[in-house]
Formats: structure tokens, C-alpha cells, sequence
């Protein structure tokens, strides 16, 4: 078997004194053991808004991809259901997905009507809670799905609190994927969920979308070969490390820990690092040590170790410019992000302020002239509906695997068949540019 883990470096050491450089980690999942072989069980739990705002076609196209969920479940899947508005409601614990249970839960979904507030952090818990009290662990592909058109106005809605609680729960192994129905959501609130549970953030405007979107939820879960996937990094105390596109991670003294949630068979996921020297680094060779742990498909502990030569020298060549260019690519992601928060309570002088002095303080990713078209882009009025595709966009370049390129070409396929506006196929378009030169780097 090919070793899942490999580490790559951009330039030939870290230049004595004031040097900085990108390190690429690259973990490989396992391919399943044979095409035949039997996927892993699912237990999902389904969290889904009921307010009044989903009145009319939202509801409908919540409760059928809600139903779509359910229909494609197995018997030794299990499925939840949970629905929301003034307070939550479970409208079925954790059950097997027998052929009536199925029945009955797809008939308890249609009965389903639309009034009151958002709790949606509410909602979001106690799917997590059914998924949990279901007592599966290892033994199966956990993940909450959580379907909403609005903003969180009962509860807790700060969004990097909920995301500290998404991330606990991702710890204990159940991932949260969110889809946002219309342009009224919170995307910043449901990107923050995604990220934090390592699962995906998607944008549903009409019918056409929930097949493409919730397929490939379940082709991506079914494919799955490894869980609770996990890289440690050890670098030396006097370097600094930072985990580009700030995605989600922990520290240790002299370690970062990045989650990466599940694996598909095959798959193979980058992680870039920016090192910068401090003055009491030395010259000579050093040590990067990466560690991955994970569960197999056979729900196995699985572990790789791998070390890579850090050296410190008077001066410093580029060798792999491609993965200073992917990193200016992440940063800027992140930084959209951040912008986007801005953006939406009105200060447009503020997001194009925060890019700027992003450009500024990164040399290194700003002589890839990758802000540059994020100001024009900010320096004006962004509507809702674009707001959120720029938000998944964001969230799907930071946590970007091959499944996310598949997406993307989908998604341009839907807006060509729906003679979509020139401007967000051309966001699309953008967007698959960016992932196949990220790919292509890799």
C-alpha cells in the first residue's frame, strides 16, 4: 500500500534569521478493499427548519431533500429527524432504516408545516444528541445535516460559539454539513458549522439542486474508507507555524493538530503550513514529524508517521513555487471570508481595509496578485444570493478536496440548464479555475 502520508517543502531550507516558507503535507486514504465490499453503515441525523419564513417553496424543498435523505437509507443504516422553529422537536429518534420505517418517516416529514422563530442551534444540538444516544461510535459514518433558510433568533447564534460546539462534536466523531435555502441565511453562521464539523456548506436556490447536492452527500459518505481522520505536526520551537487558510486546528507546545474528518477511498488531502524562522533559530537541519491517525473501514485504529528534513542556511532557493501560489490562493479564501462578515453589516470601507492590510503583511502571497481582484470585487455592493455562493466558495477552497471540483463543474452544469446570471457563472467559472490549478500543484 501506498504511504498515506508525504511532506514537501517550497523552498530548499528556511533562510537563517527572517526565512519563511510553505510545507505541504498530503495524507492518502486507503482504496476500499474491493467494489463489492460492503460501505459502512450511516447514521445520520436530520435537522430541519420549520419556521414561518420557510413557508411556501422552502419547505417544499426541505421536506423532499429531507425525503430524499431517507429513501436512500439501507436497514443497517439508522436516521434520525429533527425539526425546528420557536423550540425543537424530534419527529423520530435514531431508528433503522427498515423499508417501514422509511415509509413512516417520509410520511412524518410531509406532515410537516412552517411557523414560528429560528431556534437553530436547538435543532442542530439534539439531532447531535439522537445521533449519539444511537450508541454506533466507530461502527458507523456519522453526520448531521441541517437545513435552513433564515437567521438564528431563539438560542445560542454567536457564530464561533456554535462552531466550538460543532467542533466538539466533530471530535467525538459525528461531522455537521449545512444547505441554505434562498439568500436569506446566515451564510457566515452555517460556513462557520461546515468548516468546524469538516463537512461541506452548500447553497440551494431551486428543486434542480437538492438532487446534485444531496447525491453527492451520500456517494461521498458511502465511499468512505477512513474516519475521524487527524495530522499532528512537530516543528521546532523557535519556528513559527501556522496552519494556511485558517482552517480548523488545536495547538500544543510545539504541535498543531488538524482535523480532516472523513476520507473517500483514494483520496488524497493537502494541508500547507507557513514557517517563518525567529532570530534564535540556528543554522543546521532540523525535523518536521507528522503523525496521522484514523478508523479504518473495518473500524480499526489506523496510524502513519513521517519525518521530513527542516534546514536552516544562510540563503534560501525556491523549488516549488506551486505550493506558494496554492497557499496565496487559501489565504485569500480565509481572508474573503473575514471580508464577507464586514461586507454584510454594511462596512464595505472595512472589508476592503481588512484585504488591503492582508496584502500588505503577506509579501509572500501578495506578489501572486491574488487580492487584487477581491478589492475591485468588495470596492461595490454585493447582492444576497451572491454573497453566499462567494461565503461556500470561501469555506469550500479552505477545506477543498477532489469531490469539491466535482461540485463545482456540477453546479456550472445547473446554471448553464437554468440560464443562470452571467455573473455568478462566471463566479463558478472562477472557482473551478482556482481548485484545478490547486489540484494540479498537488
Amino acid at each position: 500500500m501506498t504511504h498515506p502520508l508525504s511532506v514537501h517543502l517550497s523552498r530548499n531550507a528556511i533562510q537563517h534569521g527572517d526565512g519563511e516558507l510553505i510545507v505541504a503535507i498530503q495524507a492518502t486514504a486507503p482504496q476500499r478493499g474491493s467494489k463489492t465490499a460492503t460501505r459502512m453503515p450511516f447514521n445520520i441525523g436530520i435537522a430541519l427548519d420549520v419556521s414561518s419564513s420557510m413557508k411556501g417553496d422552502k419547505i417544499r424543498y426541505a421536506k423532499e431533500a429531507a425525503q430524499r435523505i431517507v429513501s436512500r437509507l439501507e436497514p443497517q443504516d439508522h436516521c434520525a429527524v429533527v425539526t425546528f422553529a420557536s423550540e425543537s422537536t424530534v419527529l423520530m429518534p435514531s431508528t433503522a432504516m427498515t423499508e417501514s420505517a422509511r415509509a413512516l418517516l417520509i410520511a412524518e416529514i410531509e406532515k410537516t408545516i412552517a411557523d414560528g422563530n429560528t431556534a437553530l442551534y436547538d435543532g442542530w444540538r439534539d439531532a447531535v444528541t439522537c445521533v449519539e444516544q444511537a450508541n454506533h461510535g466507530a461502527q458507523a459514518i456519522q453526520r448531521v445535516f441541517l437545513l435552513t433558510d433564515g437567521e438564528a433568533n431563539i438560542g445560542l447564534s454567536n457564530p464561533d460559539a456554535v462552531g466550538r460546539a460543532v467542533a466538539n462534536a466533530q471530535q467525538q466523531g459525528i461531522s455537521t454539513s449545512t444547505f441554505g435555502l434562498g439568500d436569506g441565511y446566515n451564510e457566515r453562521l452555517l460556513g462557520v458549522m461546515a468548516s468546524a464539523g469538516e463537512g461541506n456548506t452548500y447553497f440551494i436556490e431551486d428543486a434542480d439542486d437538492i438532487d446534485v447536492f444531496f447525491g453527492q452527500e451520500l456517494d461521498h459518505l458511502a465511499t468512505t474508507t477512513l474516519r475521524n481522520v487527524q495530522l499532528t505536526v512537530t516543528v521546532p520551537a523557535a519556528v513559527q507555524c501556522t496552519v494556511v487558510g485558517d482552517r480548523n486546528h488545536s495547538r500544543g507546545t510545539d504541535t498543531v493538530t488538524i482535523p480532516l474528518g472523513a476520507m473517500i477511498s483514494g483520496e488524497s488531502r493537502q494541508v500547507l503550513l507557513h514557517l517563518a524562522a525567529s532570530a534564535t533559530l540556528t543554522i543546521g537541519t532540523y525535523a518536521i514529524d507528522v503523525a496521522l491517525s484514523a478508523i479504518d473501514e473495518q473500524s480499526q485504529p489506523l496510524h502513519a508517521t513521517v519525518s521530513a528534513a527542516l534546514p536552516v542556511a544562510a540563503h534560501a532557493e525556491i523549488i516549488a513555487e506551486e505550493l506558494e501560489r496554492s497557499a496565496a490562493l487559501l489565504d485569500k479564501a480565509a481572508v474573503v471570508a473575514d471580508a464577507l462578515a464586514f461586507h454584510q453589516n454594511g462596512d464595505y470601507a472595512g472589508a476592503v481595509a481588512l484585504i488591503t492590510a492582508r496584502m500588505q503583511s503577506h509579501p509572500m502571497y501578495a506578489r501572486f496578485g491574488v487580492y487584487e481582484e477581491e478589492l475591485s470585487r468588495f470596492n461595490q455592493r454585493i447582492d444576497g444570493a451572491s454573497m453566499k455562493r462567494m461565503r461556500m466558495h470561501s469555506n469550500d477552497m479552505v477545506n477543498s478536496s477532489p469531490a469539491t471540483l466535482k461540485k463545482y463543474r456540477m453546479m456550472l452544469e445547473l446554471l448553464h440548464k437554468k440560464s443562470g446570471r452571467p455573473e455568478d457563472i462566471a463566479l463558478i467559472e472562477e472557482q473551478i479555475r482556482t481548485l484545478e490549478a490547486k489540484f494540479a500543484a498537488e
